[in-house]
């Protein structure tokens, strides 16, 4: 079957109904509303429109912010970003604080300030660790 031309560089394939850019470009996408989904269906909602989920923000709910935002124009290969509602607190007790920051923030948490020395060793925290709190939450540390 013929390829169908309807724009100078768009093609649709009948066979496939897939949208190829000529020479390799990327073609227009409307990023859409991935707010309430979980991180399963909103990848799968971004693959069929060419779109990549490249981070998620936070380990736990549904999806409660993303950029670009919904019915943002991209290209299509573009990247989305997610932020889910929650994430587990790490146990970082027994680190120095330099670590336990580095782990806190690969959990998309971050601490609150009050241990200044990167070298203390942290005797415990608060909120404890597992428990489950809001993305982007402060950890306060109590070091030895």
């Amino acid at each position: 079957m013929k390829a169908l031309n309807y724009a100078r560089n768009v093609t649709i394939l009948p066979e496939s109904k897939e949208i190829v850019g000529h020479f390799g470009k990327p073609v227009p996408a409307v990023v859409p509303d991935l707010t309430t989904m979980d991180v399963a269906t909103a990848t799968s909602t971004l693959v069929a429109l060419n779109l990549k989920l490249a981070k998620v923000y936070g380990s736990i709910g549904l999806i409660i912010n993303q950029s670009p935002p919904p019915a943002a124009d991209v290209m299509e290969t573009s990247d989305v970003i997610a932020i889910l509602a929650q994430t587990t607190v790490p146990d970082v007790a027994g680190m120095t604080v330099r670590d336990a920051i580095k782990a806190l923030n690969q959990a998309d948490l971050y601490d609150d300030g009050s241990a200044t020395n990167m070298s203390a060793i942290v005797a415990s925290q608060l909120p404890v660790a597992t428990a489950v709190v809001t993305t982007f939450s402060p950890v306060t540390l109590t070091v030895v």
